[in-house]
């Protein structure tokens, strides 16, 4: 919603106890340069997790700005397939569905043989999803 300091601490915590809930124990984070003190303050306290500082816009050395770039380049070709009459504002509705195809055409990081989907919520349900 903004770039503030607690947004950033709300969202990170979000995801975190997402990823916990999930079974996975986030304990490297790769930030760039433009962190704030606050959120390095944050996960440097947990002891748990350990903090890499990489300059801003290095796609090769922040998996994060790859990953990213990956997402924009599955939306823009999803939304390029879609009828032109499609309104603009239900776009945002279709954003679980691009995660989630994304997610089961990449493999997990942890478990090679599986995909990224069927890691983090098990196998999918074709039978369920019309």
């Amino acid at each position: 919603k903004s770039r503030s300091d607690s947004e950033h601490i709300r969202v990170y915590n979000d995801i975190f106890e997402y990823l916990s809930s999930k079974g996975l124990q986030p304990n490297h984070h790769t930030m760039d340069n433009e962190c704030s003190a606050a959120m390095r303050k944050l996960i440097v306290e947990d002891n748990i997790n350990k903090l890499q500082m990489v300059p801003p816009h290095d796609h090769r050395t922040n998996p994060a700005e790859k990953c990213i770039d990956t997402f924009k380049c599955h939306f823009i070709s999803g939304i390029s397939a879609m009828d032109p009459n499609f309104p603009l504002h239900l776009w945002c509705r279709t954003l679980p569905q691009y995660q989630d195809t994304l997610n089961m055409l990449r493999t997990s990081r942890l478990h090679p043989h599986m995909s990224a989907f069927t890691h983090m919520d098990g196998p999918f349900d074709y039978n369920a999803t019309p």
